[in-house]
């Protein structure tokens, strides 16, 4: 893998429960690491979604071998601050160089404040 097209960086985040102030829980991610991917669109299209349009696009990227790796944590676009769910994960070779990761962009969230 050439350094000289790792040129956007990321951040991989896992899913962790933390407790508010009256002791309930709320999931947020919290940052595994970061460092720079390559970045390759695969296929995309446009849709609406609670009244807004999203473009939905996958994703491959490659990045230097990490471990250990779950493919149920989001990768973040650090620049952008676009989220990615992390559809597949794999090290292709099997020797430990790098991952390769297909991508969906993250789907947004309904608005609690919105009414039908």
């Amino acid at each position: 893998m050439r350094a000289g097209s790792l040129r956007t960086l990321v951040a991989i985040e896992k899913p962790v429960e933390t407790q508010d102030a009256f002791g309930d829980p709320v999931p947020t991610w919290t940052t595994v690491v970061r460092t720079y991917a390559t970045k390759k669109l695969l296929s995309g299209s446009e849709s609406e979604r609670f009244e807004q349009r999203v473009s939905n696009y996958d994703t491959e990227w490659r990045l230097r071998y990490r471990s250990p790796f779950d493919p149920r944590w989001r990768l973040r676009e650090v620049v952008s601050d676009t989220v990615h769910d992390i559809v597949f994960a794999a090290d292709p070779t099997g020797r430990r160089k790098e991952i390769i990761c297909r991508t969906r962009i993250a789907e947004p969230q309904p608005n609690s404040e919105a009414t039908p």
